[in-house]
């Protein structure tokens, strides 16, 4: 009787446990931020092209990340769209294909040569591709003030 007891104690206990994910402690590079009322990174980047909606806390995977440092990712969703964090914090290298969360806005930037060649020795390119790259782009881009991998 006495080892029934104790077993379904246990059974009460385990089943008490509770949603993982509610207790889960979540890392944050930059600044924190609530993780539930985010866009997907597509319609976010739509409302901005259609409305100028410039802030925004996306979700989406991560296409690429910087392979020097963790300065930068894009999302898989648009390639062409780099995300930075202006030198405020790096995430980590190996995220790549992993879901991710940010805050913060969309704008337009000019991007030089010089810094087209970086993204791309970055990125892995070879030497022959980055000679390529003869003229700056002015693209879209976001700027991460927090990101939080899952």
């Amino acid at each position: 009787m006495r080892i029934l007891i104790i077993a379904l104690a246990a059974v009460a206990i385990a089943s008490c446990g509770g949603n993982s994910e509610a207790t889960e402690t979540k890392t944050f590079y930059g600044t924190s931020f609530d993780t539930t009322a985010t866009l997907s990174f597509t319609e976010a980047r739509d409302s901005f092209l259609s409305n100028g909606t410039s802030n925004a806390l996306v979700v989406g995977n991560v296409g690429a990340v910087c392979q020097t440092e963790g300065c930068w990712y894009r999302f898989a969703e648009d390639n062409d769209i780099m995300v930075d964090f202006n030198h405020a914090f790096k995430i980590p290298m190996d995220c790549k294909s992993k879901g991710i969360q940010a805050t913060g806005y969309f704008y337009y930037d000019t991007t030089s040569v010089e810094m087209l060649q970086e993204y791309a020795k970055d990125d892995g390119k070879s030497a022959d591709e980055i000679a390529e790259i003869t003229e700056s782009k002015i693209r879209l881009s976001y700027r991460a003030e927090g990101v939080h991998i899952k």
